[in-house]
């Protein structure tokens, strides 16, 4: 029943384009604002030893929609967009409640779409989606209950600890900074 020749969206499993896709995200990397240290490496060549995350979040929210353009099938890549889109949103430090009710449609209509494109909705076929998939479409009612999800989510709290524990061993200047911190959060 899952014969990988059927996969419309296994674009990239061609070497060829594959490694042209990791040459257009090195060469994209010239267009993007300083706020980056350095541009982000072939994907190509770097994604089983040295890709950093920042690279990754680049590539899936800014880099991607751009360069799977043409790559991907048109159906695939406007559903991808939908993700990309509605997570823009969700991700903002501050979101109005018509925004919150974008996103969960938008990442609605991305969910069941997903279910359709990959796998069929076929119990056979399931043990392909990872939990994290179904988790995108609580992710709007979340941010009714708790907030922008910047303000709970994991990288934030990990950013909240390490600089505690900094801190904790520190001068009166670093404890400043952690209330400065914890403050904009």
């Amino acid at each position: 029943m899952d014969d990988v020749a059927t996969w419309q969206w296994a674009v990239l499993s061609d070497d060829n384009i594959w490694k042209a896709h990791g040459e257009a995200i090195h060469n994209a990397g010239w267009h993007i604002p300083g706020l980056f240290d350095t541009k982000p490496h072939n994907i190509a060549e770097k994604i089983n030893t040295d890709y950093k995350t920042w690279e990754f979040q680049l590539y899936t929210f800014i880099l991607g929609p751009t360069l799977l353009y043409g790559i991907l099938p048109e159906l695939y890549w406007v559903n991808y967009c939908k993700l990309m889109q509605g997570f823009q949103i969700m991700c903002q430090h501050s979101i109005m409640a018509e925004e919150v009710h974008e996103a969960h449609d938008l990442l609605c209509s991305w969910h069941h779409k997903f279910e359709e494109l990959y796998y069929q909705r076929s119990e056979v076929c399931l043990h392909f989606v990872c939990l994290s998939v179904h988790q995108v479409i609580h992710l709007a009612l979340e941010t009714i209950q708790k907030g922008p999800p910047i303000c709970y989510a994991q990288w934030t709290i990990v950013l909240e600890i390490t600089v505690f524990l900094v801190c904790h061993h520190m001068d009166h200047i670093c404890r400043y900074l952690y209330t400065s911190v914890y403050t904009c959060m």
